[in-house]
């Protein structure tokens, strides 16, 4: 199992594209699901839209009950790669108890981008929620979210210099996964 961890401008989102695609497995993104599952008004989607229409925490129990809905196939060497989930300790303990009768090994890629970089990426999007204000808060709190869950994974987590080209950095995740494996 494969988990990249990345903070918002990291790249995560290319990389796991490119990353399931030349290892030919199964990718899932936690933040395509819940984008799909509100707009189908499903049960989970309406109770997640509640929370956020709130301003509230999904409750992780929401967020695991999702990703078991949609919990890739797990191919024989690489698993299956997992973008945007876990992102709190409940959840990879949900996680882990989930495949513990199994022999999956678990990967935890974490990309590293300076900040100032992260902000320049972000706001080249040009997308309204992306102001400086917004982008910063929005570090903050991947930052207090990625710190436990970097202590849970602790011996499991491969630090990847996120800055550079799309392929060079690629290529840096790639080498890891398959020196780990």
């Amino acid at each position: 199992m494969i988990i990249l961890l990345g903070p918002p401008g990291s790249g995560k989102g290319t990389q796991a594209e490119k990353v399931a695609e030349y290892f030919n497995i199964s990718a899932i993104c936690m933040g395509d699901i819940v984008r799909n599952q509100i707009r189908k008004s499903t049960k989970l989607g309406k109770e997640m839209k509640s929370y956020l229409d709130k301003g509230d925490l999904v409750p992780d129990s929401v967020i695991n009950a999702m990703y078991d809905e949609n919990k890739p196939k797990l191919c024989a060497v690489y698993g299956a790669l997992l973008d945007g989930y876990p992102r709190t300790i409940n959840q990879a303990k949900y996680l882990t108890n989930l495949y513990k009768n199994t022999t999956i090994n678990t990967i935890v890629i974490s990309l590293d981008v300076l900040d100032d970089v992260l902000i320049e990426r972000l706001l080249e999007r040009k997308r309204s929620d992306d102001t400086i204000d917004v982008i910063k808060n929005r570090l903050i709190n991947y930052q207090r979210e990625i710190d436990p869950l970097l202590k849970y994974y602790q011996n499991s987590v491969i630090h990847i210099n996120g800055m550079g080209k799309i392929d060079d950095v690629f290529v840096r995740i790639c080498n890891a996964i398959k020196n780990n494996t």
